[in-house]
């Protein structure tokens, strides 16, 4: 199993790779649970100021299964539950701002 750091670090590389065009701020990850009470992560991908209508449905599947796809060919076999956001989603979350 990786550590949380080397996880963030294969999935932030995937999805730089498949969001190459549009660009991403970063991507963090957290320890969770899945619904069968398993160990799992959420790795959440922060998409640069403005461009979250430029990512197509394609762009956020390549996402999905390149983080899988990666985190699979480094030993993890635990489940990647992907998120997106945007930087001024988070900027609203950390100011307590109500979601829309």
């Amino acid at each position: 199993m990786l550590t949380v750091n080397e996880v963030n670090g294969v999935a932030e590389k995937a999805a730089s790779s498949a969001l190459k065009r549009v660009g991403i701020s970063h991507v963090y990850t957290e320890p969770t649970i899945d619904s069968f009470g398993d160990d799992a992560f959420t790795v959440t991908v922060v998409l640069k100021r403005g461009t979250s209508k430029d990512v197509t449905a394609r762009d956020a599947m390549r996402v999905i299964v390149n983080i899988s796809q990666a985190l699979e060919t480094s030993g993890e076999d635990r489940l990647a539950i992907v998120r997106f956001a945007t930087e001024e989603e988070l900027e609203a979350e950390l100011n307590g701002e109500p979601e829309l």
